[in-house]
């Protein structure tokens, strides 16, 4: 999106919610309340996504907390 040596794209959080759920084949539920965009720099390894957005998200003060608790979901059927 940005040429060299522009400023990075914003994105929103919920993109970097949206990625981890994705990464990570689980569901990820945001308590973060940042609801703004920002400018994010994560370096990932194609080779060892899930570690290294672990690594990106501890450099950027987030961290996953796994638990167990009820969540809402849509079960689509072509029934």
């Amino acid at each position: 999106m940005g040429a060299e040596g522009s400023n990075p794209p914003e994105f929103p959080s919920k993109f970097l919610r949206n990625y981890t759920e994705i990464t990570l084949r689980r569901p990820v539920l945001d308590e973060t309340d940042y609801f703004n965009q920002y400018d994010l720099n994560l370096e990932l390894r194609l080779e060892d996504k899930k570690q290294s957005l672990l690594e990106g998200l501890q450099k950027l003060g987030l961290t996953l907390v796994e638990s167990k608790r009820p969540i809402e979901y849509l079960i689509l059927s072509s029934k």
